[in-house]
């Protein structure tokens, strides 16, 4: 190889004045702190360094070389690295004798120091610039530096996705035939499939590793580009799109149902600069294979399908569920890109983004999946909840809630709908006679179809209870529907079908007609609450009846018409707690305190706003003093409403947040401001008394004043008080209030009845040992003569003593709570548990 030529002084000099004055040019555009150097942004770039010769431009490229070399570890943030990035980035015309003196500058280091230069440096941008205007190598100067650079990034023990890409784009260079690729990180996703990777046709193989190099290119892209999907359209048309698209579907299967990290398998190591704890173990995918799978993911937008599109909701499902601990799962950025396809994917995509948005309860990814469906909505000109109520999975069942699954061997089973949440399987032979076991036929040979029954059941269960709260939601709206539209996405509907059959529904005539007509399908008809027939296929529009805007012996007619055809309702609906303003709030006029002065515990606070639809994260204690507010935003109405919460206390969760909150006010402004709240007497009645209620429901059910340890465990000293009142003074709220109600018409048919009675805010029971106060709000226990306390932690295995019970709505957990203490004290001769029987014996 001959010598090549020396720069000059003169040309140094030069580039030495140059650097520094890049240096300078960039220091003078930051305002503060330090950035790392972008070269083309500056002066001295744009309108020298950038219009220099090609020739002159491949000589300053040596000479940053040469002194990145010299300074090596440090050089990342030099000038001369910066520089040789923009310049390598802008079209170089090269010719093979430049790229060889440059590639043997960069590779001329066989030392540790030289490895890491050549690491850092730009090489696929010179190796593209050689491929663009070289072409194939002929050249045998150029092909011995190839050879040399190849041979050193073959055998360095740096290893990574960059390194990888290198190695392969060096081998296209040379000619060198790639048989085998391999994923880009030895990680257990890697470990797990990397055998059957190598065991691909070799055709395949090519074709798997240029996708894999394509992909790793955009690693830190937060979506994909045009350019990168259309390559990859030519990569997937090169492998058989059926053949793209099963390989990725076995590995995100793979991710769905790979154990992440779980509290109990978490290494921890204490990180005492920052006082909190730190994980050392990651997820199954992880490094430059996490980056690879998004790619991939982004890569089915062009050609998904039902099933691929079930897939990815799997997906996402997984990357989005929340590590103890730890929090948001690293994964995330893969269930971003699962989003980014359901967008792209028109309305099928669309129900997928609308059932995620019943399930996340992160902040920052429901934003992304509001935006994705409101530019749907938008684009395909259709409502939210359109959008919303096409998302919604039938699951094959009719309009009553059953599905039959046939099997080769003759066998049927049914699912059917039981309650919200819940369904049963039920088997039968080949003759039609029913059989209570799963046949062996079908466990032996129909395995698959037997797993995918169960799952489909599993994700039914699911969605009875994400849409039960996405209709209980509803009840904040007044949007009428149509009546085809209303037959076609509720009534007919296999889920929304059995859910609508438990409501009440007001019909209209048209959109002038504002009082309508409240119904209730029963027996075969259509019913007003004095149980006669009513004609609604005379009305055009349908919305949910609300009792709000109901006349009292309206409520009341509707709750005995229910409890006489022992009719339970999803949600709370003819037994709705209503919110109308008081005296205090007319007064206060821009506020309500009615729920103020609460201590809640914050977490659960803000996870049961979050499922409620408000938006608002954990106070953490260095915002102390700057208090909280958790939004409702209602677009319907033009409005938004807030709930004021503040941290109290000195007791912080590991990562600094504040375990107790206490409450305060409750506002309402219009959409889009921030300074003059509105008065709550312009509040329209229906959406003020469902905020309330959700407040309500915040405060009933995170106060500490539920929580049976919370005096015992040290609590907050200053709060004990709050505690006492809570626990056994007035009922606070609605919901207690409505509890109660329920509690003296069930009372009569329950087996304690003879023992029990309501007694002002509690449930008493009449033990062989003691007399028991239960409170209704609370469900702490005050034990007779002396009111001494009694803690009995629930346990959540035990059966829910409303079952078999006609209850008319579901949901009430307290409720359920209260009653399966006051069966447990009324015959203290059946406790077992000696922390107990100590305290009753005291």
């Amino acid at each position: 190889m001959s010598a090549f030529p020396e720069l000059t002084p003169e040309q140094i000099q030069q580039y030495k004045q140059w650097l520094n004055q890049l240096q300078q040019d960039w220091g003078a555009m930051q305002s503060s702190g330090y950035k790392d150097i972008q070269a083309a942004q500056t002066e001295i770039y744009q309108t020298v360094l950038s219009r220099l010769p090609s020739s002159e431009r491949v000589c300053l490229l040596v000479y940053c070389a040469q002194e990145m070399f010299k300074i090596k570890n440090s050089y990342w943030r030099s000038p001369e690295s910066a520089l040789t990035v923009a310049l390598l980035r802008k079209n170089l015309p090269v010719s093979s004798r430049e790229a060889v003196w440059l590639l043997s500058t960069v590779f001329a280091d066989a030392s540790e120091g030289g490895r890491t230069v050549w690491y850092s440096y730009p090489v696929m941008a010179l190796l593209k610039q050689i491929e663009k205007h070289i072409g194939t190598v002929t050249d045998d100067e150029l092909r011995d530096v190839l050879q040399l650079a190849y041979q050193r990034v073959s055998t360095s023990n740096i290893r990574g996705s960059e390194v990888t890409v290198l190695e392969q784009k060096l081998q296209q260079l040379l000619g060198i035939q790639v048989d085998k690729v391999a994923f880009f990180y030895n990680d257990d996703f890697a470990q797990a499939h990397s055998e059957a990777l190598a065991a691909l046709p070799i055709q395949q193989q090519v074709v798997w590793g240029k996708i894999f190099t394509h992909a790793v290119g955009v690693k830190k892209a937060s979506k994909p580009s045009a350019v990168f999907l259309k390559t990859m359209r030519t990569y997937i048309d090169e492998l058989g799109e059926a053949v793209f698209k099963q390989q990725v579907t076995d590995w995100f299967t793979w991710i769905c149902y790979t154990k992440g990290l779980s509290c109990h398998d978490i290494d921890r190591t204490r990180d005492d600069w920052w006082g909190y704890w730190m994980c050392t173990k990651g997820e199954p995918v992880a490094e430059d294979n996490l980056y690879l799978i998004k790619c991939l993911v982004w890569s089915c937008a062009l050609c998904a399908d039902e099933a691929l599109l079930a897939t990815l909701n799997a997906l996402a499902l997984r990357c989005y569920a929340k590590v103890k601990g730890v929090g948001m799962s690293p994964l995330t950025n893969i269930g971003n890109a699962c989003l980014y396809v359901f967008a792209q994917s028109g309305l099928s995509g669309m129900k997928y983004l609308s059932r995620l948005l019943l399930r996340v309860k992160a902040n920052n990814i429901r934003k992304i999946i509001d935006k994705y469906i409101n530019e749907a909505a938008e684009r395909h000109g259709v409502s939210r909840q359109t959008i919303e109520d096409m998302g919604v999975e039938g699951f094959g069942l009719d309009e009553n809630g059953v599905y039959i699954e046939m099997f080769a061997s003759g066998h049927s089973c049914r699912l059917q709908i039981t309650g919200v949440g819940k369904s049963s399987l039920e088997w039968f032979k080949a003759d039609g006679s029913p059989q209570k076991t799963v046949p062996a036929v079908v466990k032996e040979q129909h395995a698959e179809q037997l797993k995918a029954l169960k799952l489909q059941q599993k994700n039914l269960n699911m969605t009875l209870t994400t849409q039960r709260d996405r209709l209980d939601r509803m009840m904040r709206g007044e949007q009428r529907m149509a009546w085809d539209y209303f037959q076609e996405y509720y009534w007919h509907h296999g889920v929304m079908g059995w859910l609508a059959r438990g409501l009440i529904w007001r019909f209209f005539q048209d959109e002038n007609d504002t009082q309508g007509v409240a119904a209730f399908y029963v027996d075969g008809e259509w019913v007003n609450h004095a149980g006669e027939s009513v004609d609604v296929v005379a009305y055009s529009q349908v919305m949910l009846w609300h009792p709000v805007t109901a006349e009292a012996a309206e409520v009341l007619a509707w709750r005995k018409l229910l409890a006489e055809k022992q009719i339970q309702q999803p949600f709370k609906q003819a037994y709705r707690e209503i919110y109308l303003i008081t005296d205090a709030e007319l007064k206060t006029r821009t506020y309500s305190n009615r729920f103020a002065a609460h201590i809640l515990k914050q977490h659960q606070y803000i996870n049961l706003a979050r499922g409620r639809g408000w938006q608002g994260s954990v106070q953490s204690s260095w915002d102390y003093g700057n208090g909280q507010i958790t939004a409702l935003a209602l677009p319907e109405y033009g409005l938004r409403a807030e709930f004021w919460t503040d941290g109290v206390g000195e007791e912080y969760s590991d990562s600094g947040m504040f375990l107790y909150t206490a409450t305060d006010q409750v506002r309402f402004y219009h959409e889009g401001e921030n300074d003059a709240p509105i008065n709550l007497i312009d509040v329209p009645v229906r959406v003020f008394s469902e905020v309330m209620r959700d407040v309500d429901l915040f405060v009933g059910v995170a106060s500490v004043g539920n929580d049976p340890h919370w005096q015992d465990n040290g609590g907050l000293p200053q709060y004990r008080d709050y505690w006492q009142s809570y626990s056994f003074g007035a009922l606070v709220g609605e919901v207690a209030k409505s509890r109660k109600e329920v509690l003296e018409t069930l009372l009569p048919r329950l087996k304690i009845s003879k023992v029990a009675h309501i007694e002002d805010n509690f449930l008493v029971v009449q033990g062989k040992i003691r007399t028991y106060k239960i409170h209704i709000g609370s469900g702490n226990i005050l034990m007779s003569p002396n009111d001494q306390y009694l803690c009995i932690v629930p346990d959540r295995s035990k059966k829910d003593p409303t079952q078999g019970l006609f209850v008319p709505f579901e949901g009430d957990a307290m409720l359920s709570l209260v009653l399966s203490k006051a069966m447990l004290l009324a015959d203290e001769s059946k406790i077992t548990d000696p922390t107990i029987l100590l305290q009753i014996g005291q």
